[in-house]
């Protein structure tokens, strides 16, 4: 998870994250075999944050939101059923955390975002479900404030 955050007051700002990841989807269609897909998530999303106005040292929290885009890319895994097709979702997205600053403008993020999305079908009408899935991403990282 790669971002870029620019704060627009000191309670607010506006953040740009590209994501990557391995991502399996997994189908249990009525009258069909479960079937798996296995494929590459890229995520791009704009978020607005909020900083809550809690006063701890050098820990500033935060809540987020905004929307995206999630890119399934299938894998050469010979599990995939045959003739799957890049697929885009749009997203919601949302999310709570905090920077704990280490050094003068070094630290570290806690981060959980979490994803609302209609489960790809990869151009295949057998895994076609129109079903809305969630994808709940915790993670810790390093950021640089400028």
């Amino acid at each position: 998870l790669l971002g870029y955050s620019y704060d627009v007051f000191k309670w607010a700002a506006v953040e740009a994250r590209y994501g990557y990841a391995r991502d399996s989807q997994n189908y249990m269609p009525t009258g069909n075999p479960t079937s798996s897909v296995q494929a590459t998530l890229n995520q791009f999303s704009i978020l607005f944050v909020y900083r809550l106005p809690v006063h701890i040292s050098k820990v500033r929290p935060y809540a987020l939101a905004g929307s995206g885009v999630a890119q399934f890319r299938p894998t050469s895994a010979a599990t995939n059923p045959a003739n799957t097709a890049v697929e885009n979702r749009g997203t919601l997205v949302y999310g709570v955390g905090a920077d704990v600053e280490i050094k003068k403008h070094l630290g570290i993020r806690l981060d959980y975002r979490g994803m609302f999305y209609t489960a790809p079908d990869f151009g295949l009408p057998s895994l076609t479900v129109n079903a809305k899935t969630h994808l709940a991403e915790p993670s810790v990282g390093v950021f640089y404030r400028f």
